[in-house]
């Protein structure tokens, strides 16, 4: 009789086990395609003044510095700015990696010009942030000036790409 309680004790702990495993390792619930992304501002360098090559520098929080034969002339300036929304509770604290940044990209123009060296106001966790209601993710990058310049404005595109 005591041999059938021990072993009806093991089968109870062992069940029991089983269950904390189980509910432990479950699998998150389903996040439906509720979060959309709006661009709501530009990267833009501004102007500037310059007859020798250098590089034009905006940060993630939109901060313009300039290096070798560039004089910063004003003009609207900015890091890109993409807006996240979720309207779903399911997804709050799903992770949304940047799985996507261009290298470099060539900007059109009277002439033509670089911007290389992108960031993202993510980058300090891995190009990854994990999604609240609004998330807001900046982006900035280089910009390469040749010497002697063409002045006129210049337009580029390009494309980041986003995984959750």
């Amino acid at each position: 009789m005591i041999s059938q309680k021990i072993q009806f004790c093991r089968s109870i702990l062992i069940l029991v086990s089983f269950l904390i495993v189980q509910s432990t390792y479950a699998a998150p619930p389903d996040c439906p395609a509720t979060l959309t992304v709006n661009s709501t501002q530009n990267l833009d360098f501004g102007d500037y003044i310059g007859t020798n090559g250098g590089a034009i520098t905006i940060d993630t929080a939109g901060i313009r510095t300039a290096t070798g034969g560039v004089i910063l002339a004003g003009g609207a300036v900015s890091a890109a700015t993409y807006v996240f929304s979720n309207s779903d509770t399911r997804c709050l604290n799903r992770w949304i990696r940047i799985t996507a940044i261009p290298t470099s990209i060539a900007i059109s123009g009277p002439a033509s010009m670089t911007v290389n060296n992108f960031i993202t106001s993510a980058a300090a966790d891995g190009d990854k942030f994990k999604i609240s209601t609004t998330n807001t993710v900046t982006i900035g990058a280089d910009l390469i000036t040749n010497n002697a310049q063409t002045q006129g404005p210049y337009t580029g595109s390009f494309t980041i790409d986003f995984n959750y």
